[in-house]
């Protein structure tokens, strides 16, 4: 199975913020839209990615004691240049990737959107008789 396989369920909508906005609206996005990751990009040149902004830079940011979260843009906190996916990777590829420089999340930057969680996708496919893991 390829990665544009995940992408064709997902939906179109690409989950943005700007460098230059709070950590605060960083965690507020990430709880309104139910995600644990935003493309972070140009507001002049949305189609530019510039990085990523995940759950895991929040919770770095403050075990470093940056309070308020309002205080401090998402620039400072942010992976700028992140491993990307093709979305002809296989999921299996990408699964490795993942797992080998342990994030949880692969961008696609030609499309502008973060990438599924691919596990999660293959654990929706696999259906299993309700007796299976009886012993």
């Amino acid at each position: 199975m390829l990665l544009r396989d995940i992408l064709e369920t997902k939906g179109k909508h690409v989950y943005t913020i700007s460098p230059d906005e709070s950590l605060q609206d960083v965690v507020t996005k990430l709880v309104r839209w139910n995600c644990g990751s935003l493309l972070v990009v140009d507001a002049n040149r949305p189609e530019h990615m510039l990085g990523i902004i995940t759950e895991r830079d929040i919770l770095r940011a403050c075990a470093a004691g940056k309070f308020p979260l309002s205080d401090h843009r998402v620039r400072e906190a942010m992976t700028a240049t992140p491993l990307a996916a093709s979305p002809y990777q296989t999921v299996e590829d990408a699964m490795g990737v993942m797992t080998t420089r342990r994030i949880r999340h692969l961008p696609h930057p030609l499309r502008l959107r973060p990438r599924g969680d691919p596990e999660a996708h293959r654990q929706r496919q696999v259906r299993l008789p309700p007796d299976a893991l009886d012993e």
